[in-house]
């Protein structure tokens, strides 16, 4: 006895290992290596993160959706399974080149239409699941901040005003204070075509050159309005203007977090110049050398080969995404690759996360509808001592739980994470199969199972990935449109049974005899059936019940998202409607395939040479019929004329035929 218990106490014990002492471990894109993340306070729990926002000129795309999602799967697990407290800034740049053109194109006020993508942008993340930022700061509502930023920037030294009234950065001063430019990215520091489309799309070096700017690096701080942009008052010049697209997050990061910073997150693409530009701001306005301590970025998305963007055209819109998959699989394609990696977006991808998604709802379900099935048990006739069956399976949930914990602390390591989750899942179907073959105890260990799916669950509820119908704090009125469901259900099989006694009395009182009664029975039983296809198929479904029909003649229900069950009806309905249309068009290929050999049939074979398809192409036959020379008057060759003898050996048969159905007929 103690060698059992001591197996069980060794199998909990396993997943408490390396939680003391351990660490997490992040790739920092300024050192290009794996630092340990140690953050503020006591504890060293405590973190500061800026994460770069959209530009709000256009709907996002699945792109924006890989860098967003893959860092809020980073920020679930850093506060739910390592506990660091997080306070996150995310920036909005609602002035910017692009949605100034894009506003001028639309004829409308940049403001209407960088509030309503605003607006798109949190009602997709919101979709996406997505935990809300902490704070939100929208450049426009922070102009008096960056005008001071600029302005010390000038007192300083890092920063000159031209002509115009437009302010650049001055990356020469900068290099001679003892900076270094381009932490992140040094070999991009002189190429001059990122650094122009980091100054915007309605900026010119030439104009830039001529309006007294130094040199090629100095990026622009502040822009001189031009007609039809919108403008802001600064200190420097009587011109008014706007800011540049830098010095936007510099200035409320500042403003919000401080220096420093603990984390900085963004995709690869923004490392140069945006972020590379940031930085030397930063430093210059904080006279420091250390404005962020860890650098995270995402990698690209590609579809066909190329990184998915608006200018390319090639992007597909988050909100279109989500119409034809979950949030929850969209979640799962991103876990399958690691977030500083680029990845493909296709097709296959995509059925790949639908199918490990099922997987997942699928022992959910089972596993629910098997503890519902021990609750019904009688307490006293429950065995709570554990077989080898379920110590197994406790000791592979605590290696797992181990596993698990040790990737996502190794830079957030989801592919390994989720490929352990899957196989404890396997473990776990593995189990519940095996329940249903033994000779006794056919019921599963609550306390077992409860903690593989409790463990299941919470793994899943920290990636922001969903298996059961989401609650909205009760039942929302489930229970009562099940009852409704059933109701109806249940009316339309009384009715149908009250109609099958009816025909049956009629069918022994009005001479039709008991063989017209059973047809019509068997008849509406197809219908009773087909009604309690309907509430399992269509009707529950839409209320997030999935009904499954077990071998045994029982059942089991599972809870699951309505929208999700409904697209698998609207596969299964679009499945068979293809199933069928082909099996119509079979059946006529085949109608017209006999037709065709009835036409052929009515030739006899002394004329089938003659008449038909074949007349015109031979000159003279000889006494049964058969062709001896072609049309233009050359013999017969001896093999083509042994088939034309086997033609009409077959043509003799298919007549004979004919006429024996054609005497039967008449």
């Amino acid at each position: 006895m103690a060698e059992d218990r001591g197996g069980l106490q060794d199998s909990l014990q396993n997943a408490q290992n390396g939680e003391e002492g351990e660490h997490v471990v992040v790739f920092n894109s300024l050192s290009r290596s794996k630092e340990r993340l140690v953050g503020r306070g006591p504890n060293q729990r405590s973190l500061t993160w800026y994460m770069c926002g959209p530009t709000v000129y256009d709907v996002s795309h699945v792109g924006h959706a890989r860098n967003y999602v893959s860092f809020d799967i980073i920020r679930r697990v850093l506060e739910d399974v390592f506990g660091y407290d997080i306070t996150l800034q995310m920036n909005v740049t609602d002035i910017d080149d692009k949605i100034i053109a894009r506003s001028n194109e639309n004829s409308e006020p940049f403001v209407t239409l960088s509030r309503r993508m605003e607006h798109a942008f949190f009602t997709d993340l919101k979709n996406l699941r997505c935990r809300p930022p902490t704070v939100v700061t929208r450049v426009s509502e922070y102009i008096p901040d960056v005008v001071k930023y600029i302005d010390s920037l000038i007192q300083r030294g890092f920063a000159y005003a031209v002509p115009s009234g437009s302010v650049y950065f001055d990356s020469g001063a900068f290099k001679s204070a003892g900076y270094r430019y381009a932490k992140l990215e040094p070999l991009s520091a002189g190429n001059l075509e990122l650094l122009r489309e980091g100054e915007g799309a309605l900026s010119t070096a030439a104009a830039a050159l001529g309006d007294g700017k130094k040199a090629a690096a100095d990026f622009a701080l502040w822009k001189a309005s031009k007609p039809g942009e919108p403008v802001w008052d600064c200190s420097w010049s009587a011109n008014p203007g706007r800011p540049g697209w830098h010095i936007e997050c510099s200035a409320m990061a500042s403003t919000e977090l401080g220096c420093p910073i603990d984390m900085h997150s963004g995709g690869v693409d923004l490392k140069f110049p945006h972020h590379d530009n940031e930085i030397a701001q930063a430093e210059a306005y904080h006279e420091c050398h250390d404005w962020v301590r860890y650098w995270l970025h995402s990698g690209h998305l590609h579809i066909e080969g190329l990184k998915m963007s608006k200018s390319l055209k090639n992007f597909i819109s988050i909100e279109k995404c989500l119409e034809r998959y979950s949030a929850a699989q969209l979640r799962i394609l991103f876990l399958l690759h690691k977030y500083d990696a680029p990845m493909n977006y296709s097709e296959e991808g995509m059925l790949e996360a639908v199918r490990l998604h099922r997987t997942f709802v699928d022992f959910d379900g089972a596993a629910a509808g098997a503890l519902r099935d021990v609750s019904r048990l009688k307490y006293a006739d429950v065995c709570l001592r554990p077989t080898e069956a379920e110590r197994e399976l406790l000791s592979t949930l605590a290696k797992k739980k181990s596993i698990v914990r040790a990737a996502l602390a190794d830079n957030f390591n989801t592919p390994d994470a989720l490929l352990a989750l899957v196989s404890l899942v396997g473990a776990a179907n593995g189990y519940l199969a095996a329940i249903e073959t033994r000779e006794e105890r056919r019921y599963v260990d609550a306390n077992t199972l409860s903690a593989v799916l409790e463990y299941v669950r919470a793994t899943l509820n920290v990636f922001g990935v969903e298996t059961t119908a989401a609650s909205d704090g009760g039942d929302g009125g489930l229970v009562e449109q099940v009852l409704d469901v059933f109701g109806d259900f249940r009316m339309s099989v009384r009715n149908k049974a009250l109609e099958t006694a009816g025909i049956l009395r009629a069918g022994s009182s009005d001479g039709r005899g008991s063989e017209g009664a059973v047809s019509a029975a068997e008849e509406l039983v197809k219908e009773v059936l087909g009604v309690c296809d309907r509430v399992r198929d269509e009707n529950l479904p839409r209320l997030g019940v999935r009904l499954e029909d077990k071998a045994d003649g029982s059942f089991v229900w599972k809870r699951e998202d309505a929208i999700e069950l409904m697209r698998e009806v609207e596969r299964k309905k679009a499945a068979e409607e293809e199933k069928r249309a082909e099996k119509e068009r079979r059946r006529r290929e085949e109608e017209e395939k006999a037709a065709k050999e009835l036409e052929l049939a009515k030739l006899s074979p002394e004329v089938m040479f003659k008449e038909g398809e074949r007349a015109n192409k031979y000159s003279k036959w000889d006494e049964q019929g058969v062709p001896t020379h072609d049309k233009e008057g050359n013999e017969i060759s001896k093999s083509a004329k042994k088939k034309l003898l086997k033609d009409r050996e077959r043509q003799t048969k298919l007549h004979t035929k004919y006429l024996e159905q054609l005497q039967q007929t008449q």
